[in-house]
C-alpha cells in the first residue's frame, strides 16, 4: 500500500519501522481504547478506508485502513491474541482464546453472565 498516498506525505505512519508495525499495529477487533483515542483514530480511519480500498479492493481493506490510522495518530497498540477467536482448528496455537471457550460447559455456553 502507498502509505504516503493514503495518509499524506508527512504522515507519522511513514516513520513506523517494520518491527513496530508488526508488534503494535496489526490490530483487529475487539478494540479497547479511550473514547478520545478511538475518536482520533476513527476520524482518520473513515478518511483512509476509501483510499485503501482503491488500492486493495478486498475483505481486509478496512482493517488495513484502521492500522494506518492508528499509526498516523501515533497510537501504537498492545496486541492481545488471547481475546481472538478465529480459527477453530488452531486450538490455542498463537495464543488464541479457544482454551477459555472450551472451559465453558455446553449448558452455559449461551449464558452471557458466564461467558
Amino acid at each position: 500500500l502507498d502509505i504516503a498516498k493514503i495518509a499524506g506525505p508527512k504522515s507519522p505512519a511513514l516513520d513506523v519501522t517494520e518491527a513496530d508495525a508488526e508488534n503494535h499495529y496489526p490490530a483487529g477487533p475487539p478494540y479497547l481504547a479511550t473514547a478520545r483515542d478511538m475518536h482520533l483514530i476513527a476520524s482518520h480511519w473513515a478518511e483512509f478506508v476509501p483510499k485503501v480500498y482503491a488500492e486493495y479492493p478486498h475483505l481486509m481493506a478496512e482493517m488495513y485502513a484502521y492500522c494506518i490510522a492508528a499509526a498516523h495518530v501515533k497510537l501504537p497498540h498492545q496486541i492481545l491474541t488471547s481475546l481472538m477467536i478465529s480459527d477453530s482448528s488452531s486450538g490455542s496455537v498463537g495464543g488464541e482464546g479457544w482454551n477459555l471457550i472450551e472451559k465453558i460447559s455446553d449448558d452455559d455456553l449461551c449464558n452471557p453472565s458466564v461467558v
